[in-house]
């Protein structure tokens, strides 16, 4: 069974699944020692810290990055052409870190796809307006002649 971890206002440590490296968090001293539980807690109603889905967000793009260039996902979606070629099942199956890097490497892909053709398009238009013959404004109007 999995534990739901999360960050209480004036604990001393946020503990989350797998991460080791998160340093101590709004820690309280009284008396030259650490509270070890909050103002106003009581048993298992306390009030979420409001920065904490921020953390955990950031902590899913990290892992997904260092999944996707671990697992090159960016080159393996294009040289299949921008298709993961995933069944449903297999997305579903699929765990958190490794569903968000697939995400992140597709959204690189599509990127990188449409500033190709929005570049092919204005090399286009350039070159098409380039092979236009030129005309002169002052083309059509005849020479003025002096009566001397």
């Amino acid at each position: 069974m999995r534990s739901i971890s999360y960050i209480v206002h004036g604990q001393s440590k946020f503990y989350a699944q797998n991460v080791s490296l998160i340093p101590l968090y709004n820690k309280i001293f009284v008396d030259n020692r650490a509270k070890t539980k909050p103002e106003g807690f009581e048993g298992r109603n306390c009030s979420l810290d409001p920065d904490l889905f921020i953390y955990r967000n950031n902590w899913i793009e990290y892992n997904a990055q260092a999944l996707c260039s671990a697992y090159e996902l960016d080159n393996f979606i294009s040289m299949n052409g921008g298709i993961a070629n995933l069944t449903n099942t297999e997305w579903m199956t699929m765990d958190l870190f490794l569903r968000e890097a697939y995400k992140l490497a597709y959204n690189k892909y599509a990127k990188d796809e449409n500033q190709k053709q929005h570049r092919m398009q204005a090399d286009l238009e350039q070159k098409m307006e380039a092979s236009k013959e030129y005309k002169s404004p002052f083309s059509g109007i005849t020479k003025p002649t002096f009566i001397n």
